[in-house]
């Protein structure tokens, strides 16, 4: 673990992962809670988890497409994306916004299958061969810890500062992520053999 996080291109990009993977875990709960907050119906609740998670049907497909693209600037443009998705969020004021809600969580689902394609690419691009299973190993370590420690935090922060600062907050993860990854210097191809 610590050869890869001596590189400092691994390192800036783990910086925005960190910010993106934490905005992801910290929004998913959150939605659904709001949404209960919004219409008192755990059924409806319900349906906002059931709307984030929908679009995993299209991973195959969603993979297809960003095999097509070169993998950092397809990651940058995808947090940019879901970073603007989640303003709508800001306009949620009660019951009969609850629609914004799952449409948001909808494509933030796709948008999750979308960057999670694109970052296997951006780490084969980025770490030799030899250091690909530790930093595979370091990611999902992280992101693992996030999703059992995310959604809890999301729903603490959701109940101190409710759904628009959470929002807000998630915004600002993806940003983050996309002038992090931006920042990373563009890997030189291969001598020719």
């Amino acid at each position: 673990m610590r050869t890869v996080l001596r590189r400092p291109d691994f390192r800036l990009l783990f910086a925005g992962l960190l910010a993106s993977m934490t905005a992801e875990s910290i929004l998913l709960l959150a939605l659904a809670i709001w949404v209960k907050d919004l219409t008192g119906s755990d059924g409806l609740a319900g349906a906002t988890i059931f709307a984030v998670v929908a679009p995993m049907t299209l991973a195959p497909l969603v993979g297809w497409f960003v095999d097509r693209y070169p993998r950092r600037p397809f990651f940058v443009a995808a947090n940019l994306v879901t970073a603007a998705l989640l303003t709508p969020l800001f306009t949620v004021r009660d019951s009969g916004d609850v629609w914004l809600v799952y449409v948001v969580a909808a494509l933030y689902g796709l948008s999750y299958i979308a960057l999670s394609a694109a970052l296997s690419g951006l780490i084969r691009e980025l770490v030799p061969v030899e250091l690909l299973a530790e930093a595979n190993g370091v990611l999902q370590t992280v992101r693992q810890g996030l999703r059992l420690i995310g959604p809890l935090a999301g729903a603490a922060l959701y109940a101190a500062i409710g759904g628009w600062a959470l929002a807000g907050i998630g915004v600002a993860g993806f940003l983050a992520a996309a002038a992090v990854v931006s920042a990373l210097p563009t890997p030189q191809p291969p001598p020719p053999t």
